[in-house]
């Protein structure tokens, strides 16, 4: 298979993006366990309504919460409770549930950081948005956002780039484009080894499109 990611140290990935957030040691965004009994009402919810949209006896990462769920700046940390009740959320939480619920459903799920190529009206526009809301969207620069998602590996073990916002699946292009990553990682408490884009790739480590 032809290989078209290389590992990248994040100095190099930050100066040619020009997002400086500390990506080496940032983390996911995680939502507050469910300690609580609405916090554990509201992950049953989550799990509940994604077993309900699957086709067939194949599990898949929930592809239904867009409808639930509107995107847009608020305040961190977010508690598992508080999710029915905001009026935006951004990607970390479309995120930490996506992740949380795919595993629940029987799916092999890491946490995903993500660099997106957008455009340079694009990223105006969310630095307005974020600004108008009282928050700083040092989350994206020129046309490069900072994004999470879901890795899911299918039942052929190959990792796939999941963006639960969307709904969809991210293709790796030699080229990166439009709405496509530039560069990625996924995070596991263990050691492991995915197959992505014609390597195994490793938790934690930065992976960029080569011809990036």
């Amino acid at each position: 298979m032809n290989k078209i990611l290389l590992t990248v140290d994040t100095g190099r990935l930050e100066d040619r993006t020009g997002l400086f957030l500390g990506l080496d040691t940032r983390p996911v965004s995680v939502l507050s366990e469910p300690d609580t009994l609405d916090g554990c009402s509201v992950r049953k919810y989550f799990v509940r309504v994604s077993k309900d949209e699957l086709y067939g006896d194949s599990p898949r990462p929930p592809m239904w919460l867009n409808k639930e769920l509107a995107w847009g700046p608020h305040q961190w940390p977010v508690q598992w409770e508080d999710v029915l009740n905001m009026k935006f959320v951004d990607c970390g939480v479309f995120a930490a549930i996506s992740t949380e619920v795919s595993s629940a459903l029987g799916l092999r799920a890491h946490p995903l950081q993500m660099l997106i190529k957008f455009n340079k009206w694009n990223v105006l526009g969310w630095k307005g948005l974020w600004k108008n809301a009282g928050f700083e969207a040092n989350w994206c620069e020129g046309d490069i956002a900072y994004h999470e998602g879901t890795l899911v590996v299918d039942k052929n073990g190959k990792g796939q780039l999941f963006d639960p916002q969307g709904p969809f699946y991210h293709n790796l292009h030699e080229c990166p484009g439009y709405e496509s990553p530039v560069a990625f990682r996924f995070f596991s408490d263990k050691e492991v080894e995915v197959p992505i884009g014609g390597i195994l790739a490793r938790p934690h480590q930065w992976y960029v499109i080569r011809d990036f």
